[in-house]
This record gives C-alpha cells, sequence and structure tokens, in this order.
C-alpha cells in the first residue's frame, strides 16, 4: 500500500509539472499614441505589426496570448500605469510579458535614465514644463520596475520614440526610483527558435529605439511606421526562420546596427540601446558595452517646440517574402 502511495505521489507530481509547463502563457501590453496628428498613424501600424508578432509566436508555441492595447484617446499616462499596476498573474512563473509602447518621448537633462520617457497624452506633442511632469512616462524607472515587480518568468519592455533631451531635470520622485509582418507556418525550425527565444529564457529585457540625445524616425504611411521598430522586427524574423539557434543579443544587435545604417542621412542618426539580464546567467565582463554607454560630447540642444521633429520620409528597408518562405 505504501509503495502505491509513493507511485501516486510521484505521478501526480509528474501532472501538475506537466500543467505547469502547458499554462506558459504571454501578456502583452500594447500602447500607443495613434491619435496624434502628426505621427499617429505611424503608431497605429507599430501597434498593428507587433500585435501580429505576439499573436504569430502565440500560434506557433500553442500557448495563451492576452494583448492590452491601450491607444487612441485612451493613450494616457494614468490609463497606462492602471493596467500596469492592475495587471495579475496567475502563473508568474510561466507568463511571458511583453510591454511595447509608441510615440512622442523625450529625456530629461539630468539624465533620469538612458532609455525614453514617453510623452503619455493622446494628442499632443508640445508641453509646458509641469505638463512634461504630468505625463511623462519613464519606460525604465516606471513602466519596466512596475513589470519587474510582477516577477514574470520573462519580461521583454520595448518602446518607439525619441530620445531626445529637453531643458528640464527629471522630477525628484524619480530620481528617488516598411516591414509587414507576415505569420509563417508554424514549422519545426520556426518552433525550436520561439522555444529558445520565449521558453528557455528566463529574465528581462529593456530596450528604447534611440540613445539618450536623439531623435526616432517615424514613417507615417499606412505601411510605415518606426525604423527601428521595423528593423527590430525584420531582425527578429530572420532569427525564428533560421535554421541556426536564436537569441536575444544578436536580434538587438542586428536591429541596432541596421537602424543606425537607415538613419545615417537624417539630421540626427538613431542609435537604439538595450539592456538585459538573465537568470542562471553567471556575472561576466562586458566586452562591448558601447549599447549602454552614454553618447561622447555634450547632449544636442534642442528647442521645446522640435521636441517631436519627426522626418516626413523616411527609407524602410522591405520585408522580402520570398527569402524566408523558402
Amino acid at each position: 500500500m505504501k509503495r502505491i502511495s509513493i507511485l501516486l505521489f510521484i505521478l501526480s507530481i509528474f501532472i501538475q509539472t506537466g500543467k505547469s509547463q502547458d499554462a506558459t502563457n504571454i501578456v502583452a501590453i500594447l500602447c500607443g499614441q495613434t491619435s496624434v496628428f502628426d505621427i499617429g498613424s505611424g503608431c497605429q501600424t507599430n501597434l498593428d505589426k507587433v500585435s501580429d508578432m505576439v499573436e504569430d509566436i502565440g500560434n506557433v508555441l500553442d500557448i495563451d496570448v492576452n494583448i492590452i492595447t491601450v491607444s487612441g484617446r485612451d493613450y494616457t499616462k494614468d490609463n497606462i500605469l492602471s493596467q500596469l499596476n492592475g495587471l495579475e498573474l496567475d502563473n508568474p512563473e510561466s507568463t511571458i510579458v511583453i510591454f511595447y509602447g509608441t510615440g512622442h518621448g523625450f529625456n530629461y537633462q539630468n539624465e533620469a535614465s538612458q532609455f525614453a520617457f514617453l510623452g503619455a497624452h493622446p494628442s499632443r506633442r508640445q508641453l509646458s514644463a509641469s505638463e512634461f511632469h504630468e505625463f511623462g512616462l519613464s519606460l525604465e524607472l516606471e513602466i519596466h520596475n512596475i513589470l519587474m515587480r510582477k516577477n514574470p518568468r520573462l519580461l521583454i519592455t520595448l518602446g518607439e520614440a525619441c530620445n531626445n533631451v529637453i531643458a528640464l531635470d527629471a522630477p525628484q520622485t524619480l530620481l528617488s526610483e516598411g516591414l509587414e509582418w507576415i505569420p509563417m507556418s508554424p514549422n519545426s525550425d520556426r518552433f525550436e527558435r520561439y522555444r529558445e527565444l520565449f521558453l528557455d529564457m528566463q529574465g528581462d529585457v529593456i530596450s528604447t529605439s534611440s540613445r539618450y540625445g536623439e531623435y526616432s524616425w517615424i514613417d507615417t504611411t499606412a505601411t510605415g511606421g518606426g525604423v527601428w521598430t521595423n528593423q527590430f522586427l525584420m531582425a527578429f524574423n530572420d532569427a525564428v526562420s533560421s535554421s541556426e539557434s536564436a537569441n536575444w543579443e544578436d536580434i538587438f544587435d542586428t536591429a541596432q546596427a541596421s537602424t543606425r545604417e537607415a538613419t545615417t542621412g537624417m539630421k540626427i542618426p538613431q542609435n537604439p540601446v538595450y539592456d538585459m539580464n538573465w537568470v542562471g546567467t553567471p556575472m561576466e565582463l562586458d566586452e562591448n558595452p558601447q549599447k549602454k554607454s552614454k553618447p561622447k560630447g555634450k547632449p544636442p540642444k534642442v528647442k521645446l517646440e522640435d521636441s517631436g521633429y519627426i522626418a516626413p520620409k523616411v527609407k524602410i528597408i522591405q520585408y522580402d517574402k520570398t527569402s524566408n518562405d523558402q
């Protein structure tokens, strides 16, 4: 009888473990300043492309996906924070959380964070000093940190926004703290690549589309969207379509280099930055700290009224479907 009880106990553990693995799910919070007069359409394009990417991941891995969208007139700091603070994860150890924000952005002159602040107002790009404090939402100090406290298995925080400097210091409260996504069939290689990136990894990643003091360029046409968003999605799609193992560092490095190349002819070339921390990896010397370093020299002097400057036309490297369907 004892032997049978032991076997039943072991079987119950096995079943529970299997259920825990099967319960892996994705929660994606996608926020966009889609109602603003100048870049709203480009932000909507960004949201559509990232949403398609998230749904494809869920389809290939056969896991549940919950997409929460905050856009249009609802795109406010209070609404975004409400979604973040109210987020409850039933099984944090089995949950992948993805945050993506797109809209006008800025940074403070005392560089409270190297990552951009979203100007979380539904329709305005020009704000007074007090309004910058009221509507400014830090990708790192607020969004990423709030989601980190939810203890998800994997957290990916992405921001497509300008990171140019305004002549204001950050509030003391913070200082104290052309590609169109085409879903593919779930072939074995694609499943393995998704497994490597989402099921085998545990930790967090944060990235913003431009370095401290820089603009982020966007194409407002229906098929355009942000330069960095397009380059990131292209790098991601190439990685998961390959027969070679995929890793996040290669994806972000590729997106970083191609974004820089695509914006060479712009007023200020764009250099995305990222930082990642994986659970279970040993401490090591970073041989290439450039991706996280401050730009050399003083930040460019930018007038407040120019803080949302965009390019009327941006060259977007187009997605070549044939190269990935073979």
